[in-house]
């Protein structure tokens, strides 16, 4: 099924779920959704695979492009 892209923390939104809860579906610490969630890293490939498992594929590798956002800083 095809879904409109949108970022990690609008799916959490949508779902009502925590960076803490998301961080366990996935296996990976919380730090690191909050870090993703708040568009400070991009994730490697496996939690990448991870992440767009665990979204039904809502939340794709282009949804963490970061260049727009960090070069505003």
């Amino acid at each position: 099924m095809q879904y409109a892209a949108m970022d990690l923390r609008d799916y959490l939104a949508k779902e009502g779920l925590t960076s803490s809860q998301f961080a366990e579906r996935i296996g990976r610490a919380t730090s690191t959704v909050t870090r993703l969630v708040r568009r400070e890293t991009r994730p490697d490939w496996d939690t990448m695979r991870q992440i767009r498992e665990a979204t039904d594929g809502q939340v794709a590798p282009n949804d963490f492009d970061t260049t727009s956002t960090l070069s505003a800083s």
